[in-house]
Formats: structure tokens, sequence, C-alpha cells
């Protein structure tokens, strides 16, 4: 380990990554959030660069404010499982979210896993009308993976 690095927990990781996807949004960046999914992710899904695509038009105008992040990790130091989420974020249009992210921080039997695997996004103010829609819910991937 460099000396000089400042060691960062996988609880602040994950809550640092959800913080890059808002201004990913903001910018409307696919790169961004690309960058920091698994390479697996990447590899099993050709259609990734449109998935990103239609999550960051799901999101109705520019995030202006959010909820403080709130990290969680679970496992051991070979195989640790994170993730964060804001329980409320809100648009320039007034529209009200809510985002979770989940990723391997580490995965020593199979180190392509690392990463981003999945990016959920739900609009509240649309669930508040109807809380059957399926429309108001973005999964990045399938549920089952």
């Amino acid at each position: 380990c460099d000396e000089d690095e400042e060691y960062v927990s996988p609880t602040e990781q994950a809550e640092n990554n959800i913080e890059i996807i808002i201004n990913a949004i903001n910018e409307n960046n696919t790169l961004m959030i690309k960058e920091m999914l698994s390479e697996d992710v990447i590899s099993d899904y050709s259609d990734i660069d449109s998935r990103l695509d239609k999550m960051l038009e799901f999101v109705d105008g520019e995030i202006v404010s959010y909820d403080e992040p709130v990290g969680s990790a679970c496992g051991s130091i070979e195989k640790k499982d994170t993730g964060a989420k804001i329980k409320s974020l809100t648009t320039n249009k007034g529209t009200e979210y809510y985002i979770a992210i989940k990723e391997w921080y580490s995965y020593d039997e199979a180190p392509e896993q690392v990463g981003v695997y999945n990016i959920t996004i739900k609009n509240l103010s649309e669930l508040a009308l109807d809380s059957e829609s399926t429309e108001a819910i973005f999964r990045l991937l399938n549920s089952s993976n």
C-alpha cells in the first residue's frame, strides 16, 4: 500500500460513487458511469451504452438537491459487497427520485466482478400517484443479475 494514499472504506467508496453518478446524470455523461461498472457487466451486456443512455433520460431535469448518501458493506475482505442509496433527490423540475447502487468492493475469486453491478432509480413523484407503476422504476440491469 502507498502510505500517501488515504484509505477509503468500502462504505465511503460506495457513497462517493453514487455522488459521481449524480454528477454524471447532471452532465449527461454516460462514460463517467461506465468507468465505474465492473468488467463483467460491460462484457455481459452488449447494450450497456444504450442502457446508460436510457438511465440518463429517465431522470427529468437536473438534480439540484439530494439527501446525504447512506452506504453499507457486508462480506469478508476477499469478497465484500457494498452499496449506497440516497432516499430523496429533487430535480429543477420538482420531480423527486430515489437512487441506489450495488457494487463489489473486492472479489478475489473473480476480480472482473469488482465495480458497480447495478443502479436503481425510482421516480418517487410518479410512484406517489401510482404505487404499482413499473414505468416509475429504472434498473440498469435485470434484477436476476
